[in-house]
């Protein structure tokens, strides 16, 4: 999957580059919002920048995740949507172990907690739409 290679990428990243793309990203939004925004700057829940990326990147995989389960399979949506947490969160905990061996970088037990979240948060997205279409279809 093309996302699991994206994560992986951004988590090999040595900490001053993953750090500058972070800042990039921010100096970005700042001009989008038309006002100053930094990488450690808090948002929304007084959570840095950086940390919404775990959440995107993790709620994207759990939806791809689920949607590939999903294809061709009889399996109840319920079952499914677990299997997914279950994949999602077991490669966000491989994720932050390998970051431990990248220079620069931290694995750190919190980061799979909001990783967590941010499957929690695009499985209940996938799995209504789902569960919607599936409804619709009866």
């Amino acid at each position: 999957m093309a996302q699991l290679l994206f994560i992986t990428l951004m988590s090999a990243q040595a900490g001053e580059q993953s750090q500058a793309l972070s800042d990039w990203v921010a100096q970005l939004l700042g001009i989008y919002l038309k006002q100053p925004a930094a990488s450690e700057t808090a948002l929304l829940f007084g959570l840095p920048l950086r940390k919404y990326a775990h959440l995107t990147e993790y709620a994207v995989l759990a939806c791809f995740l689920l949607l590939t389960l999903r294809a061709g399979s009889r399996w109840p949506l319920a079952r499914l949507t677990a299997l997914a947490f279950a994949g999602s969160y077991l490669f966000a905990c491989l994720d932050e172990l390998h970051q431990r061996f990248v220079p620069g970088r931290t694995g750190q037990f919190r980061d799979t907690l909001i990783d967590g979240a941010g499957i929690c948060l695009g499985l209940a997205i996938t799995a209504s739409l789902l569960w919607l279409k599936q409804k619709k279809t009866e």
